[in-house]
């Protein structure tokens, strides 16, 4: 149940990881919660902006310098919050190998115990259990925005034209994020760290356990390390979801505010120059966005690939068990 990642990611994401130096469970939380808060709060900014002020300064009140300062910072709005919610993907990332970790250090301990091999398969395979059921389900709570989502992320291997129209189709589908899912995504952030922590518990108290305590003791530990894997890949998983939802949202947010610009300027609301040099700046964020979308792409990939992977080795456990 090691971690893959995609070869085109893998030097990128090794850079990032030994240049961070709090790479600890709580550091990670803490920048999480701080990533996440960011983000929602300058898409509010640049919606306000996009949605009520430029309205108001272009075409009722004729501010235009004001406008176009307004549009300036909607930019630096998106572009931040483009930022923190890449940052929060690359945490929860780091979060899952200190989870990988916690689970292997688990596995470990309990190959010490006198279980017998077939009772170690079977042990092993409950972990398993936890991680597959966590995949599945948060899959299924969000299947339709889930379907989005990945229609995105195939589309993106196919050139930035192709993924600027699969955006602006697709993203129209999602729901837009809210203060509530501000505050879910720090419950989420807290749940990982907490899960990590408990199986690390657990792995450090099996080596203590013998005979008639082993026996007894086992089982519940056993169920609460389940438990714990099952919550910490689902809050994972649900938070680098949201993440890129979130930076689907900041592009077609940048999208629109291009499209408004050119419209403008058709209707001479707006002076061509100082109007064409904003729509360049938007285009450098965009590209930006769109190579590290990409990557994060990849990544996200990947993430699907533990479920995979956990399906194929909870199967050879059972098929294993069977044999016996």
């Amino acid at each position: 149940m090691g971690k893959k990642r995609a070869g085109g990611m893998h030097m990128g994401y090794w850079t990032k990881y030994f240049s961070t130096l709090f790479k600890g469970v709580g550091m990670m939380s803490f920048k999480q919660r701080w990533n996440a808060r960011k983000v929602v709060n300058d898409l509010r900014k640049a919606d306000k902006i996009l949605f009520k002020k430029l309205p108001e300064e272009i075409e009722h009140t004729h501010q235009v310098t004001k406008a176009l300062r307004d549009e300036a910072h909607a930019m630096n709005n998106l572009r931040g919050a483009a930022n923190h919610a890449f940052k929060l993907i690359y945490e929860a990332e780091v979060q899952e190998d200190a989870l990988i970790t916690s689970i292997n250090k688990l596995r470990k301990a309990l190959s010490g115990l006198s279980l017998g091999n077939a009772g170690l398969r079977h042990v092993e395979g409950q972990l398993i259990e936890g991680m597959v059921e966590a995949m599945k389900r948060a899959d299924e709570e969000e299947r339709e925005a889930y379907k989005d989502v990945m229609a995105v992320i195939i589309e993106a291997q196919k050139g930035d034209d192709v993924l600027r129209q699969v955006i602006r189709q697709r993203f129209q589908t999602l729901k837009s994020q809210t203060a509530l899912a501000k505050w879910a995504a720090r419950f989420e952030v807290k749940t990982t760290a907490k899960q990590i922590r408990t199986i690390n518990a657990i792995a450090a108290k099996l080596p203590s356990l013998k005979g008639g305590s082993l026996a007894k003791k086992l089982p519940d530990l056993l169920t609460q390390a389940k438990y714990a894997i099952h919550d910490a890949f689902h809050e994972s998983f649900l938070i680098q979801k949201r993440a890129i939802y979130w930076i689907l949202n900041v592009l077609y947010n940048l999208y629109l505010l291009r499209d408004m610009g050119y419209r403008y300027v058709k209707s001479h609301f707006m002076p061509e120059k100082p109007q064409a040099e904003e729509v360049r700046h938007i285009d450098e964020i965009i590209a930006h966005i769109l190579k590290d979308f990409r990557t994060v792409a990849q990544g996200y990939r990947i993430i699907i690939s533990h479920l995979e992977s956990g399906e194929k080795e909870l199967q050879k456990i059972e098929q294993q068990a069977m044999a016996r």
